[in-house]
């Protein structure tokens, strides 16, 4: 039986990557009305600099490319994670780092980010333990063991 935490942060996961697919999918098919958009703001912040000719297609080009990626490993992990997989629970752990790395690193612009801090401690906190590690070995408890409740 699955825990409720881990069938909780499946969902999340799975949320994330919908979210992150329709986004890079979105990037690449309005690209023709977001990309001037862009590409306006971009001008404006980077004013006094010196550009490549360029540069700002290629990097929103690399940006819809990543979204749709890190969307897919989100999918992926999500559907591992809610099988009981060793290798998903980690990716999880990985990827719940990494947030908590990258909201920490914009507290200082967006304060309302700690939201998303206390949710990589917790998701990562919950991974690391005892009882849900034991979940995701794939060892196989014999009949005894269900009937009496022993482990060996």
């Amino acid at each position: 039986m699955r825990p409720l935490g881990v069938i909780l942060i499946s969902v999340l996961l799975l949320l994330n990557a919908v979210i992150g697919i329709l986004s890079g999918l979105g990037m690449v098919l309005l690209r023709e009305e977001l990309f001037p958009i862009i590409q306006t703001e971009f001008e404006e912040v980077a004013k006094g600099y010196e550009l490549p000719q360029g540069i700002v297609g290629e990097v929103y080009d690399l940006v819809s490319i990543v979204i749709i990626a890190l969307g897919l490993i989100f999918f992926l992990s999500a559907v591992g994670l809610f099988m009981l997989k060793n290798w998903a629970r980690i990716l999880t752990i990985f990827l719940f780092v990494f947030q908590l790395v990258y909201s920490s690193l914009l507290l200082v612009y967006d304060p309302f980010g700690i939201i998303n801090v206390l949710i990589a401690i917790s998701v990562i906190w919950y991974l690391l333990r005892k009882d849900v590690k034991e979940k995701f070995e794939g060892r196989k408890v014999s009949i005894e063991e269900r009937i009496l409740g022993q482990k060996s």
